[in-house]
């Protein structure tokens, strides 16, 4: 081997993306089969009309359905595994932008000091 060969670094097979899916699988495979019903009350939903006690009971199924796995256990993102969207625009900031907003909120208020001084 070659020092070209030894200097390029192995490329890891599985990502992190792929990853979170795998772990993920059952709640992917149930979340599938939701979107699946849902397509079969989609198609037949003329039938479902004729047979209102059925749809009734279908419905509220399903909304509870979405409401608590879904919403819920899910939290609404089967895509992004929790703690993942530590980024730039995410609604969790990270340390150094906690750090970055505390040094203008402090720079703000010596400015507000200094005004207020020289009046």
């Amino acid at each position: 081997m070659g020092p070209v060969e030894q200097a390029v670094a192995p490329v890891d097979p599985d990502p992190l993306r792929r990853q979170a899916w795998a772990e993920r699988r059952s709640e992917i495979l149930v979340l599938s089969i939701g979107l699946g019903l849902m397509l079969v009350i989609l198609l037949f939903q003329d039938w479902l009309a004729r047979r209102p006690t059925l749809l009734g009971r279908l419905r509220t199924g399903y909304l509870l359905f979405t409401l608590f796995f879904v919403g819920w256990h899910d939290g609404g993102h089967p895509g992004v595994p929790p703690g993942a969207a530590r980024g730039r625009h995410s609604r969790v900031p990270s340390q150094q932008a906690q750090q970055d907003r505390s040094g203008r909120v402090q720079g703000r208020q010596e400015r507000a000091k200094l005004r207020i001084r020289r009046s």
